[in-house]
């Protein structure tokens, strides 16, 4: 560690990063808890990651933040942010650490700024194809890259040197969460003996979205073939797509459960027996609470595929594409989706099926 990071007394981790941002994050925040052990470490968060990063370590404060920094201009940002960096710069931080790529220059700007009214003492973070030009300590970063984002994370905690000891991406649930989910599932007809098959028919990147129909057309053939238990989950937001889903399978066999609190939400898709998803939060959930998963990517697989062993995932991507890099928020020519058929992600969520109840029927001998 530089010798002037020894004596720190406060930490600010500061980050605008939705679901799956934190999950890929925490195998970095329990390094920087460990590393900085008896410091005051804050954290600032959307309020909708609350949950989730509660149990991490054990935080000095945990601060929420809901005016993001997202299809803002500079001065909307500044403006509606104000609040929050001036009670921040009152904190008086030896070291705050931003977690998040910076994408383009606008956002390195935005940061700069951001932190320039916040006034730490060092600044440490991703130093993205350059943007990082305000950082003390910055780890380089090609957005376009082959690493993992859990991967990017850690070089940025290696760089302040910390060590990583162990690769811990779990996700803390606790018997509360876990009695909460299996006694929902029972209210719903769902048993401990059934086979449970999660289905994610949205994303928060409509780019990222492979089809409805193509999630009722697979969710059927899951219900004729292995007689499962098929539940639809989604954000409060989702309940018309949901129910969309559930009306258009017609099966009593497939329940809808929308506006879960993320811990309980990870408790639920940690019942699961195989979770079939686009690139999303809930997808990096799965891995995080060892799920096995079908994931249908569209943009880069490398950077955010879930991470957990190969066994227990499958991933359908398509190869060498004329318009990646990519990162659309909204896409009229989904050349990365739409040749993904629902046979190709029907194969896939087959074999995987196949192994799970193949060991589940040798445990039970």
């Amino acid at each position: 560690m530089p010798a002037e990071l020894r004596d720190i007394k406060r930490v600010l981790i500061f980050t605008g990063g939705g679901i799956g941002d934190i999950v890929m994050s925490l195998t970095a925040l329990r390094s920087i808890g460990e590393c900085f052990k008896g410091k005051e470490i804050d954290i600032a968060i959307s309020s909708r990651v609350r949950d989730i990063v509660d149990n991490v370590i054990n935080w000095n404060d945990v601060i929420v933040w809901d005016k993001g920094l997202v299809k803002k201009t500079i001065t909307r940002s500044l403006m509606s942010n104000y609040g929050l960096y001036f009670n921040l710069r009152k904190r008086k931080y030896d070291l705050l650490i931003d977690i998040e790529a910076i994408e383009s220059w606008q956002a390195a700007i935005k940061r700069f700024l951001f932190y320039k009214l916040i006034s730490p003492g060092k600044i440490a973070g991703r130093n993205t194809d350059g943007h990082g030009f305000f950082l003390d300590y910055g780890v380089y970063d090609s957005l376009y890259s082959g690493e993992h984002e859990v991967n990017r994370r850690l070089s940025l905690v290696e760089t302040l040197g910390c060590k990583t000891m162990s690769i811990d991406t779990s996700i803390n649930i606790d018997e509360s969460y876990r009695k909460y989910a299996d006694n929902l599932l029972i209210d719903k007809g769902i048993a401990e003996s059934d086979f449970v098959v999660g289905i994610n028919p949205n994303a928060f990147k409509q780019s990222c979205q492979w089809g409805v129909d193509r999630f009722i057309s697979l969710s059927k053939r899951i219900l004729e073939i292995y007689k499962a238990k098929i539940v639809v989950i989604g954000s409060e937001d989702d309940r018309t797509l949901t129910e969309k889903v559930v009306e258009k399978v017609e099966s009593d066999n497939c329940i809808a459960l929308t506006g879960l609190r993320l811990m309980h939400l990870s408790a639920v898709i940690s019942r699961f027996h195989i979770f079939i998803t686009n690139d999303t939060g809930p997808m990096h959930i799965a891995a995080a609470v060892k799920t096995p998963v079908v994931a249908v990517i569209g943009q880069d697989h490398k950077r955010y595929a879930p991470y957990m062993q190969d066994d227990n995932r499958r991933i359908l991507y398509i190869e060498n594409l004329p318009c990646r890099p990519c990162n659309k928020f909204d896409c009229n020519n989904k050349l990365c989706l739409d040749p993904i058929s629902v046979d190709m992600v029907w194969d896939n969520f087959r074999s995987l099926a196949d192994n799970i109840l193949r060991m589940r029927n040798d445990n039970n001998k």
